[in-house]
């Protein structure tokens, strides 16, 4: 660090003729007795403790009669560092007649002004008069820096005549230094300067180094050599937003539609380890909503460092375990819509605190076109079964286009694929447009009343079994209006259960489509059993069809008891998705009555040695 100096400095200010009568010198120093040159020490060394150190400021003129003399110093610091107090006026110029004189410390700033009737004696050669002092002191911790100027000024620094002719001001200039005993001493807080004690007072160098301002969002920061801390500028790649509440820069996620019903948003390989929040926009519907995790997907995701989300009106906030690979599915989430999804990172879950990515586009699948080649063919509805029964080139993100149910939002996809979802297909197929509306306010319409009707047939092809043994259970309809589809399991409870263990078992499901009954025989349907959860379905591909009181075959489940099974077993009937029962809109269908069938599980006898 260059030593900083403190200037003693003449100002002339021309007032009529610039006519030169006399002359003024001032220098300032700490010591009271000048050397013989009339100089000072080569620095003025203040007390780096923040003990104040008396200035004493000396000088020479020689002003004619009846000349002006006004002293005004202001005393000044750039960088702060400096305190001043106890300014005073020598007595040279309090014995002089008509003398003012006024101090200003807030001001850091004092003179005076006197008026000459005869000119007072004053040594113009060593040792010199005392003009004033004044203490100044260092601010602890604030020491001066490479780039402070502290200045002794005069700005009415003049010797005038009584014409108003300027008497010539000449002054000295020193170097004000901080006194030390070791480096520390000397450390002024600035890495751009390498600070050492020599011989009792601090030198400062300037350095080209690393330094720090604390913000990751300025880059690399080096010193320039010249005592400032200079940066690289914004770290991050272009498209990229810096936040420098985690020092992070904010990639754009990835994000793609896999389904008429739901969005990909790849969070994690653009933005590890952060915390962040989710935004869904479509301005075109006017919705601005933020992901809610749903929880851990299930196998049929097929995605294993996936989970589903939903939307909810704030942010949400969550660490990097909670996001990775979301799949969001919501009453929003409309086919063929454009969304804007943007990565918000922040401390809190406050929008105002939230810093986002810029925004990253993705675009659903067309309504009921599950393999997205913009056609609606019969291979979608191929895609849908296959979702179904939970293969997986047709996984529930995909297949998944139905509703759960839920009155407020009965357009939501339930993450599950149903007879509800393939019948949708059925319908694209045909030519049906989307049955729901996309518009956010719109969102709480209800689906068609649930029609009231028929009864449900559970008849066991035999009534007694004995352990270890299958037995065939068919499922029947009667009395039923506008029947296009259904879908059934199983439901068995033990009447009187004697162990944990002992069950009957939910094997495999059929339905047999050359049952001389069956409710779609001669129609356009497709007919599906899932081995993988043991459920039945069948739905015709257009229309209904009503059964009287014959009852009319839907499906087959096959059961095996356990060995150690023993007792009655109830059976009845059960829906897997929405319904069990759908009508041409898929609205429910409620069976008046389900009847259930009774298994009598027998103990398995006792063969004789050797043979039965």
């Amino acid at each position: 660090m260059r030593k900083t100096e403190l200037f003693v400095v003449g100002l002339l200010v021309a007032l009529g003729a610039n006519t030169v009568l006399g002359d003024i010198t001032v220098i300032i120093t700490t010591d009271e007795d000048l050397n013989d040159s009339g100089g000072v020490d080569e620095f003025v060394p203040i007390p780096a403790d923040g003990m104040p150190r008396t200035v004493y400021i000396w000088g020479s003129a020689t002003p004619d009669t009846g000349s002006i003399f006004e002293f005004n110093f202001d005393l000044t610091d750039s960088g702060n560092e400096l305190s001043y107090g106890n300014a005073v006026i020598a007595p040279f110029f309090n014995d002089i007649e008509n003398s003012l004189s006024d101090t200003n410390l807030n001001d850091l700033q004092f003179g005076w002004s006197a008026f000459f009737g005869t000119p007072p004696t004053v040594p113009i050669a060593p040792p010199y008069t005392l003009f004033a002092t004044v203490d100044v002191a260092i601010t602890p911790g604030t020491l001066p820096g490479p780039d402070t100027t502290m200045d002794l000024r005069g700005p009415d620094f003049r010797i005038i005549d009584a014409d108003l002719n300027e008497i010539v001001a000449t002054g000295t200039s020193r170097d004000l230094a901080v006194g030390c005993e070791v480096n520390a001493d000397c450390d002024d807080g600035n890495p751009c300067t390498d600070d050492t004690c020599n011989a009792g007072i601090c030198e400062y160098a300037y350095n080209t180094d690393p330094c720090d301002d604390g913000l990751y969002c300025t880059g690399t920061d080096t010193c320039d050599g010249a005592g400032t801390c200079t940066h690289t500028g914004d770290p991050c790649a272009a498209g990229e937003v810096c936040d420098d509440s985690i020092d992070f820069c904010i990639q754009v996620p990835t994000v793609t539609g896999v389904g008429p019903r739901y969005l990909r948003i790849d969070v994690n390989s653009a933005n590890p380890s952060v915390v962040h929040a989710i935004r869904v926009r479509d301005t075109a519907a006017g919705l601005d909503k933020f992901v809610q995790p749903a929880g851990v997907s299930d196998d049929n995701l097929h995605d294993p460092n996936a989970q589903h989300g939903e939307l909810v009106d704030g942010p949400v906030c969550h660490s990097d375990g909670d996001w990775d690979v979301v799949y969001v599915s919501d009453a929003f989430i409309c086919p063929d819509t454009e969304y804007e999804i943007t990565v918000a990172t922040g401390v809190s879950c406050t929008t105002g605190a939230l810093t986002g990515s810029n925004a990253a586009t993705g675009t659903t699948y067309k309504w009921g076109d599950l393999d997205n080649d913009s056609l609606n063919r019969i291979v979608d509805v191929m895609y849908a079964i296959d979702g179904f029964l939970h293969r997986s080139n047709a996984p529930t993100y995909v297949s998944d286009v139905g509703t759960d149910g839920d009155p407020g939002l009965p357009n939501a996809p339930d993450r599950d694929t149903t007879m509800h979802d393939i019948m949708n297909v059925m319908d694209a197929l045909l030519g049906e447009s989307y049955p729901y509306s996309c518009e956010p306010t719109m969102l709480a319409q209800v689906e068609p009343a649930s029609t009231v009707d028929g009864t449900l047939l559970v008849q066991p092809r035999q009534r007694r079994i004995r352990a270890g043994d299958t037995v065939v259970v068919d499922l029947f309809l009667s009395s039923v209006s506008n029947l296009r589809g259904y879908e059934l399991a199983l439901d068995i409870t033990p009447k009187r259960p004697r162990s944990l263990t002992s069950s009957l078992i939910v094997e495999g499901a059929e339905v047999n489509e050359s049952h001389a009954s069956f409710a779609f025989r001669d129609l356009d349907y497709e007919a599906i059993a899932d081995p993988t959860r043991v459920r039945l379905g069948s739905a015709l591909y257009s229309g209904s069809i009503s059964v009287g009181g014959e009852p009319v075959y839907l499906g087959s489940f096959t059961l095996r008891a356990s060995e150690d099974a023993r007792g009655k077993f109830m059976v009845t009937v059960w829906p897997v998705g929405p319904a069990m029962l759908l009508d041409p809109v898929g609205a429910e269908i409620v069976p008046a009555e389900l009847n259930a069938g009774i298994i009598h599980v027998l103990k398995k006898p006792k063969w004789p040695r050797g043979g039965r």
